[in-house]
């Protein structure tokens, strides 16, 4: 992202620190085996994942926040961006949910029961 994308991302890290990550190269696991140790050593309040959107590997740095937030049990707040044409949008913790679910992606499709049930 740094290279394709760098004015949106400088914009966003203007006043935060970051952290950049590539699943691809790097196995979601290590990652997220690294995040977690940071985050039991350290007192990170928030944690923001920017991602190009459509990446289906980004798309994992997405979901392991999310297992590290049922980890830590709430100590720390989530964030989530995706990069769409040049601007980062903000996406729900519950859409993330949505989208590591099939099932629930597809039921969405169809227009039929809520997504957050499963059957």
């Amino acid at each position: 992202m740094e290279e394709l994308h760098p004015q949106p991302l400088q914009k966003l890290l203007a006043d935060t620190p970051g952290l950049a990550a590539c699943p691809e190269a790097e196995h979601i696991n290590m990652l997220g085996f690294k995040l977690a140790g940071i985050l039991a050593r350290c007192n990170i309040k928030e944690v923001i994942v920017a991602t190009v959107d459509g990446s289906m590997h980004c798309i994992q740095l997405h979901f392991m926040v999310e297992e590290l937030e049922k980890i830590f049990r709430g100590r720390f707040e989530r964030r989530h961006l995706i990069l769409v044409r040049g601007d980062f949008r903000e996406v729900s913790k519950e859409s993330i949910k949505i989208a590591r679910f099939l099932s629930k992606v597809e039921k969405l499709r169809r227009g039929s029961a809520t997504p957050g049930c499963t059957s």
